[in-house]
């Protein structure tokens, strides 16, 4: 069997030769654009959030390690989200794949992550269960029709355009919305410059939401309906209401693609909703404890009695 040297990155040079193979192996992939984007905020010039397994002069398969925060029952998590796995087409179904993950799993408990996340392609499911991944994601959403308020002013809704000074809002919105969500991450104050410059590319539209000319929220949308919303904690719950009818056609569910968990759902119990979910134990959106992490007694994708339940979505946004 060739010898292959699995380790981090060494150099920038090595972090562009990743990104090259990672990009020619998933050129023709719906999301290559995006992948595109994010090596531009994680990996381009991080040799020690890259993986790579080395033969000779070439790079023959990549990891992508994006570091994140996220929160769980009070506790916070330094997380890693995997991303732009992959093997050199010559060399694959020779074992190298696994020698990658496994060298990247062994990698991310020496640094002292305690969880990590990726999204796997239906050709890998069972697969990334052979490295303590676990097919955690219910892929939950709500199909929302709202009663029409007489009472209600509509003239004093309006949406607006993105606005980079007010990040910090959109920031608040989100955590206040979010903040009972797990796989929600933490953001930090680039995160909105970073993703509007990526919307475009997969399709999504933002607007503010303006309530007699204060800032109450946001929405990310696209031609499916609505996929993340934050808003303001004071709100009044006939605006969010109003808000989410704006996006339906009179009469019709407007499809929303949050957690079950978001704050929103609360402000629903009078309406017509219904709750969707599915599960995928061996592949979808999987998540890893740390080897030296003790696991927070919760259940995540599948029951046991003896934990608490508790679901996973990862916001597209936050997406790797």
């Amino acid at each position: 069997m060739t010898h292959v040297n699995f380790r981090c990155a060494s150099s920038l040079e090595e972090c562009k030769s990743a990104f090259n193979l990672a990009k020619k192996i998933f050129k023709d992939d719906h999301s290559s654009t995006l992948k595109s984007l994010n090596w531009q905020y994680f990996g381009i010039d991080q040799p020690e959030n890259i993986i790579i397994g080395h033969l000779g002069k070439n790079i023959i398969g990549v990891v992508r390690i994006c570091p994140l925060k996220m929160k769980v029952k009070g506790k916070n998590l330094k997380v890693a989200g995997l991303s732009s796995i992959c093997i050199h087409p010559k060399f694959q179904g020779h074992g190298f794949g696994r020698a990658l993950m496994q060298k990247s799993t062994s990698y991310l408990d020496q640094i002292g992550y305690d969880l990590s996340f990726l999204i796997a392609r239906r050709a890998a499911d069972n697969f990334y269960t052979k490295f303590g991944y676990f097919g955690a994601s219910s892929y939950q959403s709500i199909n929302l029709r709202c009663k029409k308020n007489k009472l209600f002013d509509n003239t004093k809704l309006v949406f607006g355009e993105f606005n980079l000074k007010n990040s910090n809002n959109y920031l608040d919105f989100f955590q206040q919305s979010y903040e009972n969500c797990f796989g929600a991450c933490y953001r930090n104050g680039d995160f909105w410059d970073r993703s509007i410059k990526k919307m475009p590319s997969m399709g999504l539209l933002f607007k503010e939401i303006i309530f007699n000319d204060k800032l109450m929220g946001y929405i990310v949308s696209n031609a499916e309906g609505i996929i993340e919303c934050g808003f303001a904690d004071n709100i009044d719950p006939s605006i969010i209401k109003q808000t989410l009818m704006r996006f339906s056609n009179d009469g019709e569910y407007i499809r929303v693609f949050i957690p079950h968990d978001h704050k929103i759902t609360k402000t629903l119990v009078d309406e017509d909703v219904e709750y969707f979910s599915r599960q995928c134990l061996y592949g979808g959106h999987m998540v890893r404890w740390s080897s030296l992490f003790n696991p927070i007694p919760i259940c995540i994708g599948k029951f046991d009695k003896e934990k608490e339940p508790i679901f996973f979505n990862i916001p597209l946004l936050d997406q790797v």
